[in-house]
């Protein structure tokens, strides 16, 4: 771990030096699992009177054995993606440590999320222009998604450079199995 305890390794040559990886909750990954923050989708358990909105926090909130349960006592589920005024604020904790951000996002095919991540990084750059923002259409979700993430977390572990951590993802996000 270096200093700031984020478990991200530093080198003389400046290697994931005050780099954060950011995925989402779709790519079925832990925090802990692979070193990277995530930013949670959120989803609504409900019924026909009421709805309770939570954030996919990987089961923090509501454990999945609870979700589940909810599921067959006839709750109703849907999502709702992240919007960019909340990954300006998830976004802006690392940039005001003066950390760069590769942020995987879940296929843009699939949510919205992809297009806030990038409205969030274009508003961003105006207040943090030395900062380097990468967001990646990952292509995929779930378990292809999840597979993006770990590899990158590898890479990181590896030493490889921010630069050397996108292009393996824009090269083999449509070489994973989804």
């Amino acid at each position: 771990d270096n200093e700031d305890g984020s478990g991200l390794p530093t080198n003389a040559q400046g290697k994931f030096e005050g780099t954060y990886y950011l995925s989402t909750s779709n790519s079925n990954n832990t925090a802990t699992k692979t070193g990277t923050y995530i930013s949670g989708e959120r989803f609504n358990i409900g019924n026909d009177l009421n709805g309770t909105y939570l954030k996919d926090d990987m089961g923090i909130t509501l454990s999945p054995k609870d979700f589940y349960q909810k599921m067959r006592e006839g709750a109703t589920t849907k999502t709702s993606q992240v919007n960019a005024s909340e990954y300006v604020e998830f976004f802006t904790k690392f940039l005001k440590e003066g950390k760069d951000i590769l942020h995987i996002e879940v296929s843009g095919g699939l949510s919205g999320s992809m297009n806030s991540a990038i409205i969030a990084r274009d508003m961003l750059k105006e207040d943090f222009p030395e900062r380097n923002i990468s967001i990646i259409d990952s292509l995929s979700a779930s378990a292809g998604y999840g597979l993006l993430v770990d590899k990158v977390s590898q890479l990181r572990d590896q030493g490889k450079s921010l630069d050397e951590a996108v292009k393996f993802v824009e090269e083999n996000r449509l070489k994973v199995n989804h």
